[in-house]
């Protein structure tokens, strides 16, 4: 009997069989920006800089501009790796052309250490020439360009320099109009509001809105509300008024690249308390 095919049949067979053994393995997924700047942010918690280096050039080079911000930061205060200003003022630079809001505020506390105008650093952000190089002053008396460390969600739990900031008068550049008070008295507390970005400088989130919102116009009006978190006054862009977080999640999903930059997320409008006179801030 020539058992040559049954031979080849069942080779074919135990190939097929190891074929969907293989097929069963599943492979490992690379970790994703948010991920590689969540690992980074744990190891910049500890204190461990170094370890923190790595997942965050990794997010950068997946475009998460708060993970250049972050290393931009490292490099300018030699946290980690030999300090480079320079270096570090260039990632932050391109962190806020990316949108991120703490990039922003930055690069205005650098240019107000060099005693030049904060115009150039802004025009080069929305894509205009490069600041100039003339009327620094030396490295050395350069104050530090965050007020926000870069690790810090956004909820004030890690703050580095600063001031306190009055908040934005009624009707500061308001298309509507209405004051962001009344907007908020009218809200259900059960509902969620989007928080776009957190900051403590006011002149930074008027920044913000000329950089950004005039860009990337949102889908709808945005409020410039005045909080306090943890003893602290913060100045918060909120945006919408949703009935759950998952109808907030899905709106963060269609917001412009820009936009998501500054890390959005819900906020329930029963966790956002009132301080101080406030302003609305309407669609360009």
């Amino acid at each position: 009997m020539d058992i040559g095919p049954r031979r080849a049949l069942v080779a074919a067979l135990a190939g097929l069989a190891l074929l969907t053994g293989c097929a069963g393995v599943p492979t490992e997924r690379a970790p994703s920006a948010g991920e590689r700047l969540e690992q980074g942010r744990e190891a910049w918690a500890r204190g461990d800089y170094e370890a923190a280096l790595e997942p965050l050039r990794s997010a950068a080079a997946q475009g998460e501009a708060r993970a250049l911000y972050a290393l931009g930061y490292l490099y300018f205060y030699g946290r980690g790796v030999d300090q480079d200003r320079a270096r570090g003022i260039e990632m932050i630079r391109r962190s806020a052309k990316s949108g991120d809001p703490l990039a922003v505020e930055a690069l205005g506390r650098i240019a107000d250490a060099r005693g030049i105008s904060r115009k150039p650093m802004d025009d080069d952000v929305r894509g205009g020439a490069a600041p100039a190089a003339g009327g620094r002053t030396s490295q050395a008396n350069m104050a530090p360009p965050p007020a926000t460390d870069p690790a810090a969600s956004g909820d004030g739990s890690a703050v580095e320099g600063g001031t306190e900031s009055a908040a934005p008068k009624p009707g500061d550049a308001a298309d509507s109009g209405e004051p962001a008070g009344k907007w908020l008295s009218q809200r259900d507390p059960e509902h969620y509001t989007i928080e776009l970005i957190a900051l403590r400088d006011r002149d930074t989130v008027q920044r913000y809105r000329d950089l950004y919102l005039s860009r990337s116009p949102p889908p709808q009006p945005v409020q410039v509300v005045e909080t306090m978190r943890r003893g602290v006054r913060w100045l918060l862009l909120v945006m919408g008024d949703y009935a759950d977080p998952e109808e907030a999640r899905r709106a963060i999903d269609a917001l412009p690249p820009l936009l998501k930059a500054g890390k959005p997320k819900p906020l329930q409008f029963r966790n956002l308390s009132v301080s101080g006179p406030q302003a609305a801030l309407g669609r360009e």
